[in-house]
């Protein structure tokens, strides 16, 4: 089962992929941190922490629900229907 900040994380990537090719990692972090800025803070500042991406987007990766080529992350067709799937969970608890 996926951990809260991969679920957060997979949901991004489905977002930003709907609105551009290339998703590089200050791009996720940005809609991470747009999205959901209190799960993504730095401690005790108000600004995102990368590294709250970092063991996340292995696991993802591991689980072959995102691919990465050079500096770039995409979301597999797996990745795609898990990120579909929360985005239904998300609308019904409206979270978004």
């Amino acid at each position: 089962m996926m951990t809260n900040y991969n679920s957060l994380i997979l949901f991004c990537l489905h977002h930003l992929s709907l609105k551009q090719e290339k998703i590089s990692f200050e791009d996720l972090l940005n809609e991470c941190w747009l999205r959901f800025s209190a799960k993504f803070i730095f401690a005790h500042h108000h600004w995102p922490d990368a590294r709250k991406l970092d063991r996340p987007l292995r696991y993802l990766q591991e689980n072959k629900l995102v691919r990465r080529e050079g500096h770039y992350f995409y979301l597999t067709k797996k990745g795609e229907k898990q990120a579909e799937s929360l985005e239904q969970l998300f609308r019904q608890k409206k979270l978004f």
